[in-house]
């Protein structure tokens, strides 16, 4: 009940926002004196900005989403992220969204949250670009919203844009290609015998040498 109730006190930052401007501040930026800019001054897509710039109809709330916190961070401290130790991750992004023909609302704000997602699931493994997650935190109360999500989603995947991990249930960026791995697995199980373990097959692969702890300690 808590936990609901500061969430609620956050509004109109979207909950994911409020999940991840902590971690986003503190890694990326000043921590709190970048956090205070983020909320109280009027520099581009900061949260007096998007105030401004909103109609509440009194039916939907509009909410900041993480594809407008990208694009606060990316306006305000785009040099910084890029010289980073994580800037191939946010180059991903703008690369992405340069291959897009096409570029619809849509694809872009799910390319930007899938960006944003995977850089900080690193931090915060409750808060992954899974398929549930992303469709939460793009949601816009519209009746057309789940149709456009599933067929940008489903653009993406076919366009290589973004890949599915199953292993994990995320998505991820992916800079393309025509090969395609998760064919290429199960092909490739169709020649391995089910009855024979994986440590039979690596010690085939690689014999193993054993070592004499004793004698490798007075040669080495």
């Amino acid at each position: 009940d808590e936990f609901n109730r500061l969430l609620r006190n956050c509004l109109p930052l979207h909950p994911t926002v409020a999940l991840v401007i902590g971690s986003i501040f503190r890694r990326f930026a000043q921590n709190e004196r970048s956090l205070f800019a983020f909320l109280s001054s009027s520099e581009p897509y900061g949260l007096q900005d998007f105030l401004s710039n909103q109609h509440y109809d009194g039916r939907v709330l509009p909410m900041l989403s993480v594809a407008d916190l990208y694009d606060y961070l990316n306006t305000t401290i785009g040099s910084r992220l890029y010289a980073s130790r994580d800037g191939d991750k946010w180059v991903e992004i703008e690369m992405a969204i340069n291959r897009l023909t096409d570029p619809s609302p849509t694809l872009v704000k799910l390319i930007k949250t899938i960006g944003l997602l995977s850089i900080i699931g690193e931090v915060s493994t409750n808060l992954k670009a899974a398929k549930r997650i992303l469709r939460y935190a793009l949601d816009d109360h519209t009746t057309e919203f789940n149709q456009e999500f599933d067929i940008a989603l489903t653009t993406l995947e076919k366009r290589s844009i973004v890949i599915y991990r199953r292993y994990n249930d995320v998505y991820a960026l992916w800079e393309g290609s025509d090969i395609d791995i998760e064919a290429l697995s199960h092909e490739a199980e169709g020649y391995l015998d089910p009855n024979e373990t994986l440590t039979n097959y690596l010690s085939k692969l690689t014999p193993p040498r054993p070592l004499i702890a004793r004698r490798h300690l007075f040669e080495k």
